[in-house]
């Protein structure tokens, strides 16, 4: 690969972010608003129907469905996965928002039911649902997705919360064209299980019962083998990397801790980004949508660019400096939508600010 197409994937994505930006080097610069309102979505001006299907069957004979939501026009397009949370033992694939505008904006959106540990259950479903089966269950649907007749052959996701997680295990792992995703949006997600002050944060309780029981064991050594953290390597795809600044649903040393684990590996395919306020996940799509489609936009790009794969590892982070760059041209979405020409971003510490 010559660096000069490495340095035209870095000026893409270094123009992705395509909202208001204010770079910050702490979120403790940032005035903190209270209440904070929800971003409103864009208003989509006809709904767009899905078609619930079984996407695969589980080890234990569950069977897996996915609610598919088909852009207008001719396929194939890439498809992108909707990761639903619920503290990986509740939550179901039924909130359309997500996968709503993904489908507008050209993508073969597939919102996925995986496996839930106790007490969640889904329906069929015979195991406790505890590490790995769902993550195991996400690659089945990168896996689906990616030999589903209306996909052209890239898979990315967008998880929120447990989903995050999901999101961000399946980036990293798997087999890159099979069941690793290609690129991926993780929205507030939890990565290192094992982190000590996210255990014991009395702000955000649930952590320490989620994690635990999913994973089912509170020995730091088996929550830090099953954490997403565990398994970066400089193969992992792209990921967007997002949380607010007071996250009601998530301990503020999970995004830390999952940038500083890229950094040290080496890894530069990724973007921060900090939003103020205390929304969580899915809560703000309103605030990201833009971006985390630029980014979708450009990542899947980047697998046409970098001989057929995701293994961008030298290419999609951008100059870590306070200049900006803007979004080129040649950058577009899927059915040839442009994701928001001229944008601008900053260095990967990124903070916005709500509408």
């Amino acid at each position: 690969m010559k660096p000069a197409k490495y340095k035209w994937i870095k000026v893409l994505l270094a123009g992705c972010v395509a909202v208001t930006l204010t770079a910050t080097a702490t979120a403790t610069e940032t005035p903190r608003p209270t209440p904070t309102p929800r971003p409103a979505p864009t208003p989509l001006p006809h709904p767009i129907p899905s078609i619930t299907e079984v996407y695969a069957i589980a080890d234990d004979g569950t069977p897996l469905h996915w609610n598919a939501f088909l852009p207008s026009g001719t396929g194939p397009w890439p498809a992108v996965l909707v990761i639903h949370g619920g503290g990986f033992r509740a939550g179901d694939p039924g909130s359309t928002e997500v996968a709503q505008a993904l489908a507008a904006a050209g993508y073969l959106a597939l919102a996925i039911e995986y496996r839930l540990a106790p007490p969640g259950l889904l329906a069929g479903q015979v195991s406790a649902g505890y590490y790995p089966d769902q993550t195991d269950d996400v690659k089945l649907a990168v896996r689906a997705a990616r030999a589903d007749s209306r996909c052209n052959g890239k898979v990315g996701a967008v998880g929120g919360s447990a989903g995050a997680s999901h999101t961000a295990y399946v980036a990293a792992t798997g087999t890159a064209g099979d069941d690793r995703i290609d690129v991926g949006v993780c929205l507030s997600g939890p990565y290192n299980y094992a982190d000590p002050a996210s255990l014991i944060d009395p702000l955000h309780p649930n952590f320490k019962e989620d994690v635990t029981n999913y994973v089912n064991s509170s020995d730091p050594a088996v929550l830090l083998a099953a954490s997403p953290i565990s398994f970066v390597t400089r193969s992992i795809a792209p990921l967007f990397l997002v949380a607010s600044v007071d996250d009601s649903g998530m301990p503020p040393q999970q995004l830390p801790d999952m940038v500083a684990k890229l950094n040290a590996t080496g890894v530069i395919n990724y973007q921060q980004l900090t939003i103020a306020g205390s929304l969580h996940a899915f809560k703000y799509w309103g605030t990201v949508e833009e971006s985390a489609k630029a980014f979708l936009a450009v990542g899947f790009a980047a697998v046409d660019l970098v001989h057929g794969t995701s293994q961008t590892e030298a290419a999609l982070k951008p100059e870590a400096s306070s200049t900006t760059k803007p979004m080129s041209s040649g950058s577009q979405s899927p059915e040839g939508k442009s994701p928001r020409q001229g944008s601008r971003a900053s260095s990967w510490g990124i903070m916005i600010r709500p509408p």
